[in-house]
């Protein structure tokens, strides 16, 4: 009789368990939320060059409120800083010459990292010419005017002004990008900083497949 009953008893707790198992409700289990790691911090260029005379900004990115950048230039009688924020500045181009600016990243008032951006100053354009009098280009088709252009000294930084006489036929980026909207006939100017200029006729045709359409 008690063996029969001690044979029971594990059968019933084992029994009970199981059912309890099912009846009693389970813990929710929550996801950790997802965050992504954070952007390594550096500058939006790491090197650049520059005109004499002209200025540009220098930044970094991916910065949050807890850093703070020291920027630093090699030498300042070739480049020079002017402060903006607390991650930024204004880079002076002062004389030709190569030079480096250090960024030095502190986060809570502990040195982080440094970062640096190599600068050429170069001197300002004394000449300008188109290489052709005129330029064709295909309905939509893009090129580049600097590929067309010589300017003096060639390791000028200089972009000139450009300027089209029509605007609905092509349009010109600041760095020279030439886009054609529509058939005609236009002419662009490319103006230096000393003022000096030259001139380029452009003309839009149709598409090749277009005229082939129209030809059958």
């Amino acid at each position: 009789m008690f063996t029969n009953l001690s044979k029971r008893i594990p059968l019933f707790f084992l029994s009970l368990l199981c059912i309890l198992s099912i009846t009693l409700p389970k813990p929710a289990i929550h996801a950790a939320p997802y965050t992504s790691a954070p952007k390594e911090i550096r500058l939006n260029v790491k090197t650049k060059k520059i005109v004499k005379g002209k200025s540009f900004l220098l930044y970094a990115k991916h910065c949050t409120d807890a850093e703070k950048i020291i920027f630093q230039s090699t030498n300042n009688a070739i480049a020079q800083i002017r402060e903006n924020n607390d991650t930024s500045c204004y880079v002076d181009a002062l004389a030709v010459g190569n030079t480096k600016v250090y960024a030095t990243v502190y986060r809570n008032n502990q040195k982080m990292m440094r970062l640096k951006c190599t600068i050429r100053v170069t001197p300002a354009a004394v000449s300008i010419r188109f290489r052709t009098s005129s330029l064709t280009l295909v309905l939509e088709d893009t090129d580049d005017l600097m590929d067309w252009l010589n300017l003096k000294p060639k390791y000028t930084a200089e972009i000139p002004f450009f300027a089209v006489e029509d605007s609905s036929i092509v349009k010109v980026s600041s760095s020279g990008k030439i886009t054609a909207l529509k058939e005609g006939k236009t002419t662009v100017t490319a103006t230096i900083l000393s003022g000096k200029s030259d001139s380029i006729s452009v003309t839009v045709t149709q598409s090749e497949e277009y005229e082939e359409e129209d030809d059958n």
